[in-house]
């Protein structure tokens, strides 16, 4: 990627700042969803693991249900900002950080195509939409795997227009950590085949160009999977039955 023209840098900056201040105001203030104390407690769970060492699946399967990733973002900042804040406010920082990266990653995206006044409205459109301003202030996991997925979608769009395989690399991470996040994020691969089944120029298929298809779609899937199954100690032993 060229680097970045300095006005669009300032921009990245403000928009980060005004759209992550509202999200830290009264962490604590809203009441406790259904399922925060759980994440809160598997969050300090899966960190006192690692710092101990126990990696065996036995230790791992509080709230096995969802992967780790989230989690673990949640218990280092809980134990980092344990004796600063109250438990749950700590644990929603992860979230609203993540919130104001999805502001700022969807004004790059919507930039790069329709300039940077619509990236902007697009992006403060997104963020201060009530359901995703409201999910990003909870130590919860939809919003997380929201912006992994935009990150996904940047990274592949970026590889597709300048046909680098690199950027196929970083798309399949970012899928990686969506997956990470919450397994519902298999179903991504899905949307992106339909997006290039859709935008693809029929008029200049050839069978090479499934063949290169097929290739650039293990450059994605590949680092996806590895790092999936690498970021949840649970699935180290049987991995395909579990």
């Amino acid at each position: 990627m060229k680097r970045l023209p300095l006005r669009k840098c300032y921009l990245i900056a403000i928009l980060f700042t005004v759209t992550l201040i509202p999200r830290l105001v009264d962490l604590d203030s809203p009441g406790l969803t259904w399922d925060e104390p759980v994440y809160i407690e598997a969050g300090k769970s899966y960190v006192r693991n690692l710092l101990s060492g126990l990696l065996f699946s036995e230790y791992w399967w509080y709230n096995w249900e969802h992967p780790p990733l989230m989690k673990y973002l949640i218990g280092v900042s809980v134990l980092l900002m344990s004796g600063y804040l109250n438990e749950v406010s700590a644990a929603r920082i992860p979230n609203a950080i993540l919130g104001a990266i999805a502001s700022v990653v969807f004004f790059l995206f919507m930039s790069f195509v329709y300039g940077d006044m619509i990236g902007v409205l697009a992006a403060l459109s997104l963020s201060f939409y009530p359901r995703f301003f409201a999910h990003t202030r909870y130590a919860a996991l939809d919003a997380p795997e929201a912006t992994f997925w935009i990150l996904t979608f940047l990274a592949l769009w970026h590889g597709r227009s300048n046909g680098d395989r690199r950027w196929l690399i970083i798309s399949g991470i970012f899928f990686s950590l969506a997956l990470s996040v919450k397994v519902n994020a298999i179903t991504l691969p899905l949307t992106i085949l339909f997006w290039i089944l859709f935008t693809y120029d029929w008029r200049e298929f050839k069978w090479r160009s499934l063949t290169i298809f097929v290739v650039n779609s293990l450059f994605f899937i590949v680092p996806a999977l590895s790092l999936f199954v690498f970021s949840w100690p649970l699935l180290w032993h049987n991995p395909l039955r579990r």
